[in-house]
């Protein structure tokens, strides 16, 4: 829990800081109360996904190597694979941990959230669809920096048409990260996965000096997808 709450910590002061959460949008009043397997909105699955995520990381130990609950997010949502190391009975977590998301609901999920930042940065474990091992520096500056394009439409005029403007925003849910990872923004597939977010038209970021040497759009892609994609 205190890692968990220090990676907020971490976010707000060093990462470009959180977003506001339970304003306009009733469903991100779920956010009070979250869990990994609960489905709120993508703006609170990745703010409160980074926490588990970076809490994970900040706790591994000798006592813990997999550190907070990282045996969790290895193979999260599929439940063909039994948790390891087997945890007591009444631990009803690792029953969650193999949960099968609803279709087109793990962008909204904490610790699908959670889990694709995992296997950004995990070692190569032969883990089906997890071929990215990237320095974790990288993926904070893409955090950190990330910024989407959005169009908005502002009216009509006759002779003209559609008039249009454009606006630049700091990342808020996990398919701006996705994007600003394996830019360019695919549209079609955006729509696909990230049901009823809006797609950008464009993204930047700070991070192409950290650019790993090893990187790979479609292994990024092979990632991203394993992780938030319905099948």
């Amino acid at each position: 829990m205190a890692g968990h709450e220090c990676a907020h910590a971490l976010h707000h002061k060093a990462l470009g800081g959180m977003w506001w959460l339970q304003h306009l949008d009733y469903r991100e009043w779920t956010c009070f109360s979250h869990w990994f397997t609960k489905i709120t909105t993508t703006r609170c699955a990745l703010q409160e996904g980074f926490a588990q995520y970076a809490g994970k990381i900040g706790t591994v130990s000798a006592d813990y190597p997999d550190g907070y609950y990282g045996w969790c997010f290895e193979h999260f949502g599929d439940p063909t694979v039994p948790v390891y190391p087997p945890r007591p009975a009444r631990d009803t977590t690792a029953w969650g941990c193999r949960e099968k998301a609803y279709y087109r609901q793990k962008p909204k999920i904490e610790g699908h959230v959670a889990a694709f930042l995992h296997d950004l940065t995990d070692d190569d474990d032969n883990e089906r669809g997890d071929y990215t091992e990237y320095p974790g520096l990288y993926v904070a500056m893409i955090f950190k920096t990330c910024k989407v394009k959005n169009r908005y439409w502002t009216g009509w005029l006759p002779g003209v048409g559609n008039i249009y403007m454009y606006k630049w925003w700091k990342m808020t849910n996990v398919s701006n990260i996705v994007w600003c990872l394996g830019e360019p923004v695919d549209g079609p597939v955006h729509e696909d996965v990230f049901w009823m977010v809006r797609t950008p038209v464009d993204v930047k970021h700070g991070a192409k000096e950290h650019k790993p040497v090893n990187w790979k759009r479609s292994d990024i892609r092979s990632t991203w997808t394993k992780n938030l994609k319905s099948y």
